[in-house]
């Protein structure tokens, strides 16, 4: 985790670590709160069937962060 923090402010970016009960909700507060709007996020692979199960982290990510971008990046 570190080494991204690194990366991440090597290539001028702020990485920020914060905790909560519910991530999408953690992340929608801290974004209106410092008025994000870009938000970088990685795909992780998923089965295909966990979407019957409802909507994913980045579907809930998208619909919670209004007026920021959500970007998307890779298969990890």
């Amino acid at each position: 985790m570190s080494n991204n923090l690194a990366l991440a402010t090597q290539l001028g970016g702020t990485p920020f670590e914060f905790k909560g009960a519910d991530v999408v909700s953690t992340i929608a507060t801290f974004a209106k709160e410092y008025g994000i709007t870009q938000i970088l996020v990685g795909r992780t692979r998923q089965p295909w069937y966990k979407r019957w199960f409802g909507p994913s982290f980045l579907d809930r990510l998208a619909l919670a962060v209004e007026g920021a971008d959500v970007i998307i990046v890779g298969n990890f």
